[in-house]
């Protein structure tokens, strides 16, 4: 609190009011600080901070160094808003540590590549700080997959042609029904 005095002078007589100036405590927003894990940096992108991760991996992307004047880091919250959750979702962010430092781990979901701007907020109840950065997840050629296959019964249907190397598969069904299907001989193994 201040005492202020304002005098006003009109040449001839002068005027004083004087009062107390009560400056209360304004609520600073809280500080965040990316520090990205260098090797999830991708430099290519100009304009915003950018990392680049491979599908279907779980990677350290970045700590967030946190702060507020008025809140101790501990009770600060902090949430992540993505703009393409086909991507990454609320699941797909880890948040590690404690206090004003903090470790954020990302995983993609399952089989997605593509591009997301991240939003991260760190709130004190009151206001709320956000910074954004690029989340690039690149896609990984996966090896073909095939489900199981059940037993299978090959019945002789006569002598063929060379170079007509086909044969029956007889596969049972649990009522005795038959169903004959036509697979190539080069694609069965006796065994």
């Amino acid at each position: 609190e201040v005492g202020v005095t304002v005098e006003v002078f009109d040449g001839v007589s002068t005027t004083v009011r004087r009062f107390l100036l009560h400056v209360g405590e304004r609520n600073d927003g809280p500080s965040v600080t990316i520090i990205p894990d260098p090797q999830a940096v991708d430099n290519s992108v100009s304009g915003v901070v950018a990392f680049r991760v491979t599908e279907d991996t779980r990677r350290h992307i970045l700590d967030l160094m946190l702060a507020d004047r008025e809140h101790p880091a501990e009770s600060l919250s902090v949430s992540f808003i993505s703009d393409n959750l086909g991507l990454v979702d609320q699941e797909s962010f880890v948040l590690t540590g404690a206090g004003g430092q903090r470790s954020l781990t990302v995983v993609p979901i399952v089989d997605r590549f593509g591009t997301a701007n991240v939003t991260v907020a760190v709130s004190d109840g009151v206001m709320t700080t956000t910074r954004v950065f690029r989340l690039i997840v690149g896609a990984v050629n996966n090896g073909p997959a095939i489900a199981p296959i059940a037993d299978q019964t090959i019945a002789e249907v006569g002598s063929l042609p060379r170079g007509e190397r086909d044969a029956h598969a007889r596969h049972e069904e649990p009522r005795g029904q038959e169903d004959l299907h036509k697979l190539p001989v080069g694609h069965l193994a006796a065994g």
